[in-house]
């Protein structure tokens, strides 16, 4: 389960990436959800992916003993930290960037930690 809301938050760091400036472009309303662009908002997803995929991927370790996750994942925060020191383009690149590496991870743990067969499993 940790791995699976680990990939719906990054799903919706994707989603809310791509879409929240839109939806403040077309519709008024979205005027008032302001709050969801703000560097505060972002911080707070940050830290929330953050605690996420430190749980998932030490609390499963030693399970599978494999690294991969880990190694993954940060790769996936790193992005998502660079994103928020950079302009608005390169932030939505870093961010979608970030966030699939982040799913891919905890995809990765998912699958050894559940004990997929090999054949079912990403870079075995």
């Amino acid at each position: 389960m940790k791995d699976i809301s680990g990939i719906l938050v990054s799903v919706a760091c994707i989603l809310h990436c791509l879409f929240m400036p839109v939806l403040i472009g077309f519709f008024s309303f979205a005027a008032s959800l302001s709050i969801f662009v703000s560097e505060f908002f972002h911080v707070v997803i940050l830290l929330i992916a953050i605690g996420v995929a430190a749980y998932s991927f030490f609390s499963t370790y030693f399970q599978h003993h494999s690294l991969k996750p880990m190694t993954v994942g940060a790769i996936g925060l790193v992005f998502l930290l660079s994103a928020l020191l950079f302009n608005h383009s390169i932030e939505i690149l870093f961010t979608v960037v970030g966030s699939l590496c982040l799913s891919l991870a905890h995809w990765i743990n998912f699958n050894l930690t559940n004990n997929k067969p090999p054949s079912s499993r990403l870079f075995n």
